[in-house]
C-alpha cells in the first residue's frame, strides 16, 4: 500500500503552559503539556491541553516530549506515544474538519458558560457566517479614533463583543447603525 504525501502549511508542536523562567524558579511546580497547531500563519493557531502535567526537569524542550532516560515519570513512554498519536490525528484533519471541530468546541464552551450564568450568554453561534471587524478596522472604516470607539461603547452607540480576549464588532452593526454619522 502506498501513501500519498500532501503538502501543508501546518505544524504541530508541544510546549509547557508555564514559561521556562517560571519553571526554573519553581522547580517542583508541574506544568500542563499543551499542543499547539499552527495552520496558514502565526495568527491562525489553536492550543489544546493534553491533560498531562510534567515538571521542568522531566521535559525535553528539543524533542518536545517527556524525557525517557533520566525521568522520574513512570509512564513517560505511554504519554509520549499519546503525544505522537495526537500529532498524527491533527495533521490528517482537513481545514474544514478543523473549522467544524473548533465551532463545536466553542458551542460546547458557550453552553457551559451559559449554564453557570456567565455573562457570555448573550453570545450564540448559529450556522450563519457572521463577519467581524477589529477596532482598527472599524476606526478606519468610520474615520474615527479608537478612543472614539471606546466612548461610543460606554454611551451604547456601538457595542463590541469580546471573543477570546479580542474586541470585535459585527460588520453589520458597523454599517447599519443609524446613530453613527458617516
Amino acid at each position: 500500500m502506498f501513501k500519498v504525501l500532501r503538502s501543508t502549511k501546518s505544524a504541530v508542536r508541544f510546549s509547557l503552559k508555564h514559561s521556562k523562567k517560571y519553571l526554573l524558579e519553581n522547580r517542583c511546580q508541574e506544568s500542563l503539556i499543551v499542543l499547539w497547531f499552527s495552520f496558514g500563519g502565526a495568527d491562525k493557531r489553536v492550543s489544546y491541553s493534553t491533560g498531562y502535567s510534567v515538571s521542568y526537569a522531566d521535559w525535553d524542550y528539543q524533542k518536545q516530549r517527556i524525557k525517557t532516560n533520566k525521568s522520574r515519570v513512570i509512564n513517560s513512554h505511554t504519554v509520549n506515544n499519546y503525544l505522537g498519536e495526537q500529532t498524527i490525528q491533527i495533521l490528517n484533519v482537513t481545514r474544514q474538519e478543523l473549522v467544524d471541530i473548533i465551532k463545536e468546541g466553542v458551542k460546547l464552551e458557550l453552553n457551559r458558560q451559559r449554564s453557570i450564568g456567565n455573562p457570555l450568554n448573550r453570545l450564540t453561534i448559529t450556522g450563519e457566517d457572521t463577519e467581524y471587524l477589529t477596532r482598527n478596522e472599524v476606526s478606519k472604516v468610520l474615520n474615527v479614533t479608537v478612543q472614539t470607539l471606546n466612548n461610543w461603547r460606554r454611551e451604547g452607540v456601538l457595542n463590541p463583543l469580546k471573543i477570546g480576549g479580542r474586541v470585535l464588532y459585527k460588520k453589520e452593526d458597523v454599517y447599519n447603525n443609524s446613530r453613527l454619522v458617516a
